[in-house]
């Protein structure tokens, strides 16, 4: 089940939905979806890691993909890998 999903059951379980019209439950969902994509102190420290490594790596030549949208497609799946274990 998605994260979506799950706070649907979580808000319509309790009765915090049922009694919400279409457009509440819609905002309701898009402030959420702010809250879960806003990046915090701890976000930024784990990029800088990420970064710092990575930089170390492709001096070293450890990447085929050597050009900036390599180092960058690289640093954004380590980054996404790092918040799915959270």
């Amino acid at each position: 089940m998605s994260k979506a999903e799950d706070r649907y059951l979580e808000y319509f379980l309790d009765g915090r939905l049922r009694s919400c019209s279409s457009k509440e439950a819609f905002l309701l969902g898009y402030h959420q979806a702010e809250k879960d994509l806003e990046l915090s102190w701890e976000d930024i420290s784990t990029l800088r890691e990420i970064l710092d490594n990575l930089e170390q790596e492709f001096r070293k030549g450890l990447h085929e993909d050597k050009d900036y949208i390599g180092y960058c497609r690289e640093a954004l799946k380590r980054f996404k890998e790092m918040k799915e274990k959270k």
